[in-house]
């Protein structure tokens, strides 16, 4: 096999939502602190809910009912991908594993969906403290698995995170695009299923 182990972006890669709160963006609106260091934050401190968020940035706790109500309907709606547990099965000879960047709740839906069960590894930006293009977050992989880079793989949909911040440590990388547009920079999937074709 070319590669040993496969690495995946969560969102939009395993898993999406039908229903988009974007409740962290309009928090940060109203109160008129979106900027990349409170995105950050929200990504990188462990919170189950905003007041305890707000905790983390210093703000004034105040009603957020509005927020949570919109954040617990986005979470139910999370739902994977039709080909995702067929393709994870299918690669079972693999190390599989997930690296994130997300908010505490949006950790849920990964148990939720039986995700866990699929995957011998998994990191959350929220749990370690830091995001991607970190090339830190991909070494814990890497050296957990004690696998030189050239033998693993990173697939998802963020050119940034999931193609670039990988490349820089030395792993493979494919570019997943469920649009009509192709990125002709890089190797480009609109499908998990196509990954068979690049293994």
């Amino acid at each position: 096999m070319k590669y040993s182990g496969i690495i995946f972006d969560l969102y939009n890669t395993l898993i999406h939502t039908t229903y988009k709160s974007h409740c962290y963006r309009r928090f940060f609106q109203k109160r008129k602190t979106l900027s990349r260091e409170t995105i950050y934050t929200a990504m990188t401190k462990q919170h189950d809910n905003f007041a305890e968020l707000a905790v983390h940035l210093s703000m004034k706790i105040e009603d957020f009912s509005e927020y949570e109500t919109a954040l617990k309907k986005e979470l139910r709606s999370a739902q994977l991908y039709p080909e995702v547990k067929q393709v994870l099965h299918e690669l079972k000879s693999y190390k599989i594993a997930v690296i994130s960047n997300l908010a505490t709740p949006y950790c849920q839906p990964f148990f939720d969906l039986g995700l866990n069960n699929f995957v011998d590894d998994y990191i959350f930006s929220c749990e370690m403290g830091i995001t991607k293009p970190n090339p830190q977050i991909y070494k814990i992989i890497q050296q957990k698995w004690s696998l030189p880079p050239r033998e693993i793989l990173m697939v998802g949909d963020s050119l940034t995170c999931d193609v670039h911040g990988p490349y820089k440590v030395g792993f493979d990388a494919i570019l997943l695009n469920r649009s009509q547009q192709i990125n002709t920079e890089v190797i480009t999937v609109k499908s998990l299923c196509e990954l068979k074709n690049h293994l």
